[in-house]
């Protein structure tokens, strides 16, 4: 990580420059029992405006490993850099049947999920049967922590778009022999946890094809295969799914071009209810379409 912001090896700091902006009750030390959101809110901080991986940050001060004017210089980089306030979270879905149905202006039992020359037999049963599976993947504790890291990973760094940037370069550039970041997206635990749900759903009507997962910036953090692009955000499925809360598509794609392929993609919360990133699962419709 490129940026001074980061924490100390002394664990006793952010190394930034003094700053004074902080109300003077806010030095927190070992014991108090003030909890991160509540040294937060000294600072006017509330709400979608804190992030889960500054949270963390903040039990650094409130335990002591951080001194309060680093504290306050690192709150005051990130609020200029606007890390801290990042827009409103997209908005949670209901997943009942009927939801679903409505969502998807339909008032039947199918979907009329499109192909140019037909449609598939997908049934509400069945979108919602794959949706509950898809929740429970996006709730899985080791995939959130491998979102959460890459998301302080981001926010730590000196320009987090430039990164994007760079890592995108390289992943077009690779794409044939991964480098040691795209093996890391291929083989971390929450990929590894993603191809083993692949490989228990395989007999499904409606197998489970692809895993991809994306931090709260866009960027791929886990994927159970090699996809075209690093960076997701300018993918009409990632803004799509950030704008509503669910995205359910159906076609080719640039990986599956003349397959039969369903998506989808919802955003990912933490167990404080922040927005950490978007999971996209595309799904095999070959067997049902033949049946």
């Amino acid at each position: 990580m490129a940026h001074g912001g980061g924490r100390r090896e002394d664990g006793r700091g952010f190394g930034a420059q003094s700053g004074a902006d902080a109300p003077a009750d806010a030095d927190r030390r070992t014991g108090d029992p003030a909890s991160a959101s509540d040294v937060l809110a000294e600072f006017g901080m509330k709400g979608n405006t804190i992030p889960s991986w500054f949270k963390q940050t903040t039990k650094w001060f409130i335990s002591g490993d951080v001194t309060r004017d680093d504290f306050v210089n690192a709150l005051n980089d990130f609020k200029k850099r606007g890390l801290l306030n990042s827009g409103p979270s997209p908005k949670k879905i209901d997943t009942t049947i009927d939801s679903i149905e409505k969502l998807t202006n339909q008032q039947t039992a199918n979907f009329g999920l499109n192909f140019d020359d037909h449609t598939t037999p997908v049934t509400v049963d069945n979108i919602s049967a794959k949706l509950s599976k898809v929740k429970a993947i996006a709730n899985n504790p080791q995939i959130q922590k491998v979102v959460s890291d890459s998301n302080l990973e981001f926010y730590l760094s000196a320009d987090p778009v430039a990164l994007m940037q760079e890592r995108e370069k390289q992943w077009k550039e690779n794409i044939t022999k991964p480098v040691d970041f795209m093996n890391y997206v291929l083989t971390n635990k929450g990929t590894l946890i993603a191809q083993a749900i692949i490989d228990t759903d395989k007999d499904s009507d409606i197998p489970i094809k692809n895993i991809l997962v994306t931090n709260s910036l866009g960027a791929t953090v886990i994927s159970t295969s090699l996809v075209s692009d690093y960076k997701q955000n300018d993918d009409n499925w990632w803004i799509k799914t950030k704008e509503s809360g669910l995205h359910i598509t159906s076609g080719s794609s640039e990986e599956y071009y003349g397959q039969n392929i369903g998506e989808i993609s919802i955003p990912i919360y933490d167990s404080g209810n922040d927005f950490i990133g978007i999971i996209s699962v595309q799904l095999n419709l070959e067997q049902i379409i033949k049946n």
